[in-house]
């Protein structure tokens, strides 16, 4: 069985030059502005920012990865085909790991941090190469190695991600959206960090899935996917029945902008279920969709919000604090973050501050509390600089 998959990586490395090309193509996308910055009361760059990692870094998440509380980083590199760990001293400044990078296979586009091995601390699995999920198991001071049964098979060219208990076991399992095949593989957790295959995987999706989230969208507790095809541009809405097997809603998909790339779901207007926002990396915008409590969706009226040139990542937090859930939009084409805020109801307005710099074409943004303030700060990752700027919110 290793003999087959060190053959198939063998012929694999073949490709490594093409799947790296296809990565920096779809997120170098446009020329890079010089942007300006903004005199922000909101944002402020660490004086230690930016943090370096390795090459074409193209996915951030962030987790306790050192067992010390406070939120680290993990960032896949699809460049330099590993991921950097950076380890936060609790103020917001990050330092790499001794162990850091650690493998993540051939072309690594996509990372999730999720507890996978039932022992308490923040595994990570690694989407990328033709199609393969990296596992990497955390001694619980940040030191990852891979998994023997690792890399665990999906579909064509994965993509994206998404970590979540889908077949109610407490454990968490894995969805992988599949850019070339056109769907999704569910990964079920065995609750040791070892994955099979469920019965119903792969799920259909659109055209060139792009990004994935898991949530739970029609209010029954499991937790259901949103898939963002990239062409012809819509979101596929996949229903679980409790057990990690889907079914696609009657109003799916639903529509999105021009290139879709990214997703983030939250409640955006205070009813208490799950809302999406999507990036467009082509119409430079995001489109609102609320939901109706039971995973049927329809566009806000103020819908599509403007962000910058390219979005290719958006996430979603409380950056004022006033209760309601906000966008960060980072803008591979203009260098920079779009901030909207949030006015309770899933209306936007982007502030005087924004938007804030970034680097070279930011590809990914990830929004947790890296100074122990209480409120949401910001990691971005920035493909052709090579780096991460750190954003503390003031």
């Amino acid at each position: 069985m290793r003999g087959d998959r060190e053959d198939r990586r063998s012929g694999r490395s073949r490709s490594r030059r093409a799947l790296r090309a296809s990565a920096a193509a779809l997120v170098v996308c446009g020329a890079l502005a010089a942007a300006a910055i903004a005199a922000s009361t909101d944002f402020a760059e660490r004086a230690s920012s930016p943090e370096a990692v390795g090459t074409i870094p193209i996915s951030v998440a962030a987790a306790d990865l050192d067992g010390d509380t406070d939120q680290d980083l993990a960032v896949a590199n699809a460049g330099s085909d590993d991921v950097s760990v950076l380890g936060n001293n609790g103020a917001g400044n990050f330092a790499e790991l001794p162990t850091s990078p650690e493998t993540g296979g051939v072309t690594p586009n996509s990372v999730v941090a999720a507890d996978l091995d039932g022992d308490g601390d923040s595994d990570l699995a690694v989407a990328g190469g033709l199609s393969e999920v990296t596992i990497l198991r955390n001694d619980g001071s940040g030191d990852l190695a891979e998994r023997s049964s690792s890399p665990e098979t999906a579909g064509d060219l994965p993509w994206s991600v998404a970590a979540a208990d889908f077949d109610g076991d407490t454990d968490q399992d894995l969805a992988v959206a599949n850019n070339a095949s056109s769907d999704v593989t569910i990964l079920r957790n065995t609750g040791s960090g070892n994955f099979n295959h469920f019965g119903s995987s792969p799920e259909a999706a659109g055209e060139i899935p792009a990004a994935i989230a898991a949530a739970d969208l029609d209010g029954d507790s499991d937790q259901d996917l949103a898939v963002v095809n990239s062409s012809p541009g819509d979101v596929t809405i996949l229903r679980n029945n409790g057990s990690g097997n889907f079914t696609e809603r009657a109003s799916s998909p639903e529509d999105a902008g021009d290139t879709p790339l990214s997703i983030a779901t939250a409640d955006l207007d205070g009813d208490l279920d799950r809302d999406l926002a999507i990036g467009n990396s082509g119409s430079g915008d995001v489109t609102i969709h609320l939901n109706n409590g039971s995973g049927n969706f329809t566009e806000r009226a103020s819908s599509p919000e403007a962000a910058g040139d390219n979005p290719n990542s958006v996430v979603a937090a409380d950056f004022e604090d006033d209760g309601d859930q906000d966008l960060a939009v980072a803008n591979g084409g203009s260098g920079d973050l779009t901030v909207l805020e949030n006015n309770g109801s899933g209306n936007f307005t982007e502030p005087a501050t924004s938007p804030e710099t970034a680097g070279g074409n930011p590809t990914s943004v990830a929004a947790l509390d890296f100074d122990a303030d209480l409120d949401p700060d910001l990691a971005v990752a920035n493909a052709v600089d090579a780096n991460l700027t750190i954003l503390r919110n003031r």
